[in-house]
C-alpha cells in the first residue's frame, strides 16, 4: 500500500484522503504493518492531506492488529482532549479498547471507556465486552467494570 501510494506522487498523481485511507486500512490488515499505517498518515499530514475520522479510525484499527494499546490509547485520549474537527467516534473507542484487549490491559480500556464518557461517546456492548475481556486476568476489575457499565 505505502510503495502503491509512492508511485502515485512519482507519476503526479496527488494522493487525496480517500488514498490515504485505503493506504492505512490495507496496513490495519496486517499485524507488523502499523508502523507503515503511521508512516502513511505522517506523509499525507506532511503533504497537506486533511485527514478524517476515517484515517483516524484505520490507524487505531493498525495498532489494534500490531499490538499497540499504548500507540492506540494515546491517540484516542489525545484526540478527545483537543477539542478539534477531527473528533473520535465509537468505531474509535471501539478499536482502542480492542488493543487493550489484546495485551490484557485492563486498566487502560478502563481509563478509555471513562475517557469516553466525559466526552460524550457512549460506550456499547462491543465496548464494554472488550474492556471486560482485557480483565480476563483480573476478575476483580472485570466485576467492577460490570457495575459500572448498569
Amino acid at each position: 500500500a505505502a510503495e502503491l501510494l509512492a508511485r502515485m506522487s512519482s507519476c503526479g498523481v496527488e494522493a487525496d484522503v480517500t488514498s490515504c485511507n485505503s493506504g492505512i486500512a490495507a496496513c490495519a490488515k496486517v499485524a507488523h504493518a502499523w508502523r507503515a499505517a503511521l508512516a502513511l498518515a505522517g506523509r499525507a499530514l506532511a503533504g497537506g492531506v486533511l485527514v478524517d475520522e476515517v484515517t483516524l479510525n484505520a490507524l487505531l484499527s493498525a495498532c489494534a492488529q500490531g499490538a499497540q494499546w499504548r500507540r492506540a490509547q494515546a491517540l484516542l485520549v489525545g484526540r478527545l482532549a483537543q477539542g478539534s474537527s477531527l473528533q473520535p467516534d465509537l468505531i474509535s473507542l471501539n478499536s482502542a479498547v480492542s488493543a487493550c484487549e489484546s495485551a490484557a490491559e485492563w486498566k487502560a480500556a478502563s481509563e478509555l471507556l471513562l475517557a469516553s464518557l466525559r466526552s460524550n461517546i457512549n460506550p456499547d456492548d462491543l465496548s464494554w465486552n472488550c474492556a471486560a475481556r482485557a480483565c480476563r486476568l483480573r476478575w476483580e476489575q472485570g466485576s467492577s467494570l460490570l457495575g459500572t457499565m448498569r
